[in-house]
């Protein structure tokens, strides 16, 4: 039976092709076609392929191909190497060849090529030469190069490109770079299951009920379906295979059923690889839950509706990506465009006589400061005029920031090249120069795409056909690479050589505040790290990395609680039995074993005190810090030894002469004007200080010195479970039956800071306060111990002086939050809860600065989610409790001895799910240094960031041609500013490669200006319309005018909306309704004023909307709310709409995961 679905290709097959010779034979064939598929046969040592012509698919073998690798060493050293390489087993021969081995290099240098006896030997090979080089002496290349990539550019073919086969030989039909070319005309067929599924969530084990391709239903038993799906596919041999979640369900859903069943089912045309498959991957509510491996077939196509390049280009953009990058549509599909600009440039060196490099590091050029200054700067961008604009003019770059690379041949070779040293192109504001001999690789590979991307934009935009078609191409080129964490994910660092745990958004967005991009990282910055014998170490911080957040992350879960954000390709380190390997967290699976770091070390010296006058003339403002006194037994001969230079100071910040004199007569002063007495050490020590009024009055005096011990920690982690500050007291709430904690509390709070407590029974509930009016002390443990007032204060934290304080230290701060929010298992556990999973992160981060193994569980009591930290008791010795624990734990006379002999252990990938971003943007570091990753929250040691040109590990980038980039995009945007003012122009906004202009009465024509912007600056700029009004919206928050939130009407009465309801993907359809009839409305007008006198009406249309949802005019599924689900329902602290929607699904026995959508409508928004 033949299939009924349509081609995936408009365009009609050239007519030479209906000539096309019978089926393959092995003499002299001729064929013309595409290859829509390829790949090694490690069986045979020989390449598959299979070339589509309207006639069907023809399966091509060539055991011609002998892949091979090559080895750079020093000269000397290679013969010693080639005798010690021929003598393994998988090598069947090594030569010793010139080739040139960088892209700067005009002359070949000697290596050594390998060629291995079997194709799976190949990796092998190439792990023990590194390993035998120290992965240091021996540089490795073309090693990873797919097979299918190596065999299209050695016969200088492409898949889904016209070729023509004779005889073994290849010859393609049309240009690898054309614009308009064919497409094969394939047929598909969609493939879908029905599951039986009780529980309500699909899984491997549950019982398969039927299945349907196209119009195709298949019934009956298990085995019966699937030799029915067997038939079926046969029959219609169609060459796509279409799923939705086919790599996540369906597909390991089918390999496992068969295999149990003992069913051989084909559904590649090419038997040897789908059978035998054990994923491990299920659906949850329609979604994935578990990330899957990849399951593609051979000869035929296995396309999943949900791959990226499928869904946001449809075939036409995978086609053009394949046709680009050389690897087959199966292997594109699953990767993103970023690789395959990556394989353009394998593909473009290949031409160029130049290796691949295995493993590249090539590290940062060394900068002073000045340079670091000018070079770690973003884009240019203006603030908008807030309100309505008339006639005002956009003018686009295209392909900017790819244009800019192109034309000042941006590349790694290229910038600070040897041979330009006097005459090279010089970068704007940076002290780099950029070559005028050669053209870099970046540029080679980009200008043909910048090209293609230009025509296909202006295409799309015509009538026909091909419309669709060209969407998808012009779609596909524009996405780049991202790789990073959710902007909340914690991170232990050091910073000044100040250990600190923080979020990584908080460490890197004072750096990057406005936009996306990449930063120099501070030269103090470091991070937790692991060296190449995994044991603990600081590893620097060269970058930073802040991009816009995906619509979707991934939430790997490992034991224990760990739970991390990441985008989809962003890597983590598995457990492989060569060592640690780098995986993709999508490609991850259930099983796959991730390292958690045992203990991370807060090296330098510990703190011993603080000194709480120092602390507060650096963190408070000198309007807070009027309230402040300080005294002290040298303090008076200092204040006479420096009193002219005070006096003048203190009388022109409005002190009176009295008061300054009286400060000369008494030793003491404002807190303020400490710094201009230069004090010794020793006189800091002796300080107090106090907090009053400017005016007078009493003042209360404390220490300034104050002790870092286990009791001040344990202070303050009693404090953080069971104590507040409010007005000028802090109270501590303590159990009836826990009367010995009053007294250690009382007797702490004493000695510290001279302050008595008072002891009451609170009214109700059965619990002591203590409580100690001090307004000095409840603002030290503030402003000093930086413990807020309560937990929506900043009170839940671990503050820096405690992670930097000694062992004993730290632990009395666990001390204190057992004892406040603490328990003691009866599994030889103790627990410490709380309603942040945030404070517990932190918490477990210094309990693995201590060495201390931690699990995070959640848990719902009542409405609210509370959380918990487990860990053994055993590690409690040392650690001060209460009678009401200390009888639960048998505590050892000696700590236990370490059971793991290095610094980290390995857990179990739990799951893989989707889940929405919790932050708008997403973030990572680039540490120096092998194997280049670092610790994050929960412990766990994952691969840190790559970027375009910026990756260390990409093939060919340089750090340093981001900065070159970034330097010529400023440059650019201000030219256009200053051309367009002089040619009688204001620019109103502008924002990365977009200004909007107003003309002035003199002004000259836009074409002319534009034509000017063009000539002088060299880049194509479009005039992208003249609107006949246009509206730029203030933020919502500060009132200023927000870069991306503005709606108008062009001339050709085409609207541009940004940022507005109407584009947001959650809004009720009743909402669109009414916001596409109030730009109706305003569309009528022509002018701002018309806009203005249209605005009564627009806000009519409004007020009726309303009113018919007070009449319940409007049909309920237009209020229907679409929501993006942030987090697992136990993890909502506060019962929002979205929760209560979630507890009613949960209720009738659906799960719906984070990232997950949900659907409902909001009856009453009190309730």
């Amino acid at each position: 039976m033949r299939s009924s679905s349509c081609a995936l290709s408009p365009t009609s097959l050239p007519r030479h092709l209906k000539r096309a010779p019978g089926p393959l034979d092995r003499g002299g064939v001729r064929l013309h076609g595409w290859i829509i598929d390829a790949y090694g046969n490690y069986d045979r040592d020989s390449m598959v392929l299979w070339l589509w012509n309207e006639r069907g698919a023809h399966r091509i073998e060539d055991p011609r191909v002998v892949p091979t690798f090559f080895l750079h060493a020093p000269a000397s050293d290679l013969p010693a190497i080639r005798r010690r390489i021929e003598i393994l087993d998988g090598v069947k021969e090594v030569r010793e060849v010139s080739r040139r081995i960088a892209l700067e290099d005009d002359e070949p240098k000697p290596v050594l090529e390998i060629v291995p006896r079997h194709y799976r030997d190949l990796r092998n090979l190439a792990h023990i030469l590194d390993s035998n080089g120290g992965y240091v002496d021996h540089r490795l290349f073309n090693v990873d190069l797919r097979f299918s990539q190596r065999y299209a550019i050695e016969h200088d073919i492409f898949p889904m490109g016209l070729l023509h086969y004779a005889n073994g030989v290849w010859r393609a039909e049309e240009e690898h770079f054309a614009l308009d070319y064919p497409l094969p005309t394939l047929r598909k067929s969609l493939l879908d299951l029905h599951v039986d599924n009780p529980a309500g969530i699909p899984r491997m084990q549950d019982k398969l009920l039927g299945a349907h391709i196209d119009e195709v239903e298949i019934d009956g038993d298990e085995e019966t379906i699937l030799k029915g799906i067997d038939a079926v596919v046969r029959s219609k041999d169609p060459d796509v295979v279409m799923t939705d979640g086919g790599d996540a369900f369906l597909m390991p859903y089918l390999a496992a059923k068969a295999s149990e069943l003992g069913v051989n089912l084909q559904l590649g045309r090419d038997p040897d690889r789908f059978a035998g498959v054990k994923p491990k991957s299920y659906f949850t509510y329609g979604k994935i839950v578990y990330k899957p491996g990849q399951y593609i077939l051979r000869g035929r196509l296995h396309l999943d509706r949900g791959h990226f390049a499928f869904r946001e280009s449809d075939f036409a953009g995978l086609a053009e990506l394949s046709r680009l990058s050389t690897l087959t549509p199966q292997e594109q599909a699953r990767l993103t465009p970023g690789t395959a600009f990556s394989a353009m440039q394998v593909n473009q060196a290949y031409h160029d006589g130049c290796l691949v490099v295995w493993k590249k590091n090539r590290p940062e050029d060394f900068k002073d400061a000045e340079n670091l200054l000018r070079g770690d700067r973003g884009g240019f961008t203006f603030e908008p005029e807030v309100g309505v604009h008339e006639g005002l003019y956009e003018l686009d770059f295209s392909s900017l920031y790819p244009s800019i690379m192109v034309k000042y041949n941006i590349s790694a070779e290229t910038l600070d090249c040897s041979c330009c040293r006097t005459d090279g192109m010089t970068v704007p504001e940076l002290r780099y120069h950029l070559c005028t001999r050669r053209v870099g690789i970046v540029g080679r590979v980009l200008k043909p795409l910048i090209e293609r991307r230009r025509y296909y934009k202006k295409m799309k935009k015509e009538p026909g056909p091909l419309q669709d078609v060209y969407t998808g191409r012009d779609t596909i080129l524009k996405w780049t690479l991202v790789t990073c964490y959710d902007g909340s994910t914690l991170v232990p660092i050091k910073e000044n050589g100040i250990a600190k745990i923080a979020r990584i958004s908080d460490v890197i967005d004072p750096h990057l505040p406005n936009e996306p991009g990449v930063a120099r990282a501070p030269e103090d910055l470091r991070a937790v790290g692991l060296d190449d014998s995994m044991r603990i170490v600081e590893r620097q911080v060269r970058k930073l990395v802040k991009s816009r957040a995906p619509k979707t992350l991934l939430q790997v879960s490992l034991p224990g609680g760990r739970n991390l954000l990441v985008t989809p390709n962003h890597g983590f380190f598995v457990s492989t039995t060569s060592g640690l390997r780098r995986k993709r967290a999508d490609a991850l699976r259930v099983g796959d074993q991730i390292p958690i770091v045992t203990k991370w070390k807060v090296d330098g010296e510990p703190a011993v005190s603080l000194n709480a006058a120092r602390i507060l003339l650096r963190n408070l403002s000198k309007k807070d810090l009027e309230f402040w006194r300080v005294r002290g037994p040298s303090l008076k001969k200092h204040i006479e030894a420096n009193f002219r230079l005070l006096y003048r100071y203190a009388t022109n910040a409005a002190y009176i002469e009295r008061s300054v004199h009286i400060w000369r007569q008494t030793g003491q002063l404002p807190l303020r004007f400490l710094p201009f007495l230069s004090l010794k050490p020793e006189d800091w020590n002796g300080l107090e200080i106090g907090h009053g009024r400017r005016n007078g009055g009493r003042i209360p005096y404390l220490s300034a010195q104050i002790l870092v011990d286990h009791d001040l920690t344990f202070l303050a982690g009693f404090y953080v479970g069971d104590g507040s500050g409010t007005g000028n007291m802090i109270r501590l709430y303590v159990g009836m039956n826990e009367s010995e904690l009053v007294g250690k509390l009382m007797d702490i709070v004493s000695r510290k800071f001279g302050v008595v407590g008072v002891v009451r029974k609170e009214t109700h509930a059965n619990m002591w306060v203590v409580q100690f009016n001090s307004g000095v002390l409840k603002r030290i443990i503030r402003d000093v111990l930086h413990l807020g007032e309560s937990s929506d204060r900043g009170k839940l934290t671990v503050p820096d002086w405690i992670l930097n304080a000694h062992e004993d230290a730290r632990r009395g701060f666990i001390a204190g939050l057992i004892a406040s929010d603490g328990a003691i298992h009866p599994k030889a556990k103790a627990l410490i809860s709380s309603a942040s999973r945030e404070f517990l992160e932190k918490v477990r981060l210094l309990l693995g600065s201590l060495g201390i193994p931690s699990q995070l569980y959640s848990s719902r009591p009542n409405r609210y989610p509370i959380h918990s930290i487990y860990f053994p008791t055993s590690y409690l010795a040392g650690i001060w409790l209460k009678d009401g624990h200390r009888i639960r734990v048998r505590l050892p006379k000696r700590p236990r001895p370490p059971t793991l002999y290095s610094d980290v252990f390995f857990v179990d990938v739990k799951s893989v799910k989707r889940v929405a971003p919790k932050t708008p943007y997403v973030y990572c570091f680039e540490v120096e240094g092998p194997p280049n990753g670092f610790v994050v929250q929960g412990m766990v040691y994952a691969s840190n960031s790559f970027g375009y040109q910026g990756y260390k590990n990409a093939r060919f980038g340089r750090i340093e041609c981001h900065e070159a980039i970034n330097a010529y995009a400023r440059d650019i945007l201000v030219r256009t500013m200053e051309i367009s003012e002089s040619r009688g122009y204001e620019v109103v906004h502008g924002i990365v490669d977009s200004v909007w202009l107003r003309a002035k009465p003199d002004a000259d024509p836009i074409e002319k200006v534009r034509e000017h912007i063009a000539g002088s600056i060299g880049l194509p700029i479009e005039l992208e319309g003249r609107y006949k009004w246009i509206v730029f919206l203030p933020c919502k928050t500060t009132g200023v005018g927000a870069l991306n939130r503005y709606y108008g009407l062009f001339q050709d009465d085409e609207f541009k909306l940004r940022g507005i309801e109407l584009r947001k993907h959650d809004t009720p359809e009743f909402i669109n309704i009414c916001q596409e009839a109030m730009l109706g409305e305003l569309s009528l007008a022509s002018t701002a004023a018309e806009f203005r006198e249209r605005i009564p009406k627009a806000v009519d249309i409004l007020r009726w909307t309303a009113k018919c949802v007070l009449d319940r005019a409007i049909p309920v599924h237009q209020f229907i709310l679409t929501k993006s689900v942030s987090r697992a329902l136990p993890e909502y602290v506060v019962l929002t709409a979205t929760a209560a929607a979630l507890k009613q699904m949960e209720k009738r026995g659906f799960a719906v995961e984070p990232g997950e959508s949900v659907r409902y409508v909001l009856l009453d928004a009190r309730a």
